[in-house]
């Protein structure tokens, strides 16, 4: 959750923003409503995977800096603990020959196991989400620094240049090894 100063600052500074755990481009705009005697403020984020924008509230938004110091491990942690009680009840079930509780463990184990499987995928998004930021502020410094954005038609035609200079350099060297022999 942010404050209203908080959005109009990010709006600013174009920095990313998390909206229900998923990485958005930017804040493009604050919104005033009205709702029965009251006023709220909602924001407008851009979402690139979508090529939209939606408005949302304020209630549902966080800073990229907040939800990036919150990648915890602990609960995928606690899950590959409780798999490995699990394994082992099965265990002492084998070695009791008790297979009625082994088949209620099996399937203990795979709901855990399944449980185990979100939350590493989700640790997965985040810290995926943290590499698409540190992108987009390293191109924002390049823009400052005056690099240019590149765009398909500037890499088709550094990519022709390319390919032009290879033919050329292609057709010096066989050249050249002509004229030795």
């Amino acid at each position: 959750m942010i404050s209203y100063k908080e959005a109009m600052e990010l709006l600013k500074s174009e920095s990313p923003v998390y909206y229900k755990d998923q990485v958005k481009r930017k804040i493009t705009g604050l919104i005033w409503r009205r709702d029965h005697d009251s006023l709220y403020a909602t924001v407008e984020v851009l979402d690139e995977s979508r090529n939209c924008v939606s408005v949302v509230g304020l209630d549902d938004i966080e800073t990229c800096e907040e939800e990036i110091l919150s990648i915890d491990s602990s609960k995928a942690l606690l899950g590959v603990n409780e798999l490995i009680e699990v394994l082992q009840s099965i265990k002492s079930c084998f070695i009791y020959e008790n297979v009625d509780k082994a088949k209620d463990g099996y399937n203990k184990l795979m709901k855990k196991a399944i449980k185990l499987d979100e939350e590493i995928g989700a640790l997965a998004d985040k810290i995926d989400d943290k590499k698409v930021i540190e992108m987009i502020e390293k191109n924002k410094k390049d823009e400052e620094a005056g690099f240019p954005e590149l765009d398909y038609e500037v890499i088709e035609r550094e990519s022709a240049d390319f390919d032009k200079r290879m033919e050329e350099f292609d057709d010096e060297s066989f050249v050249g090894e002509q004229e030795e022999e």
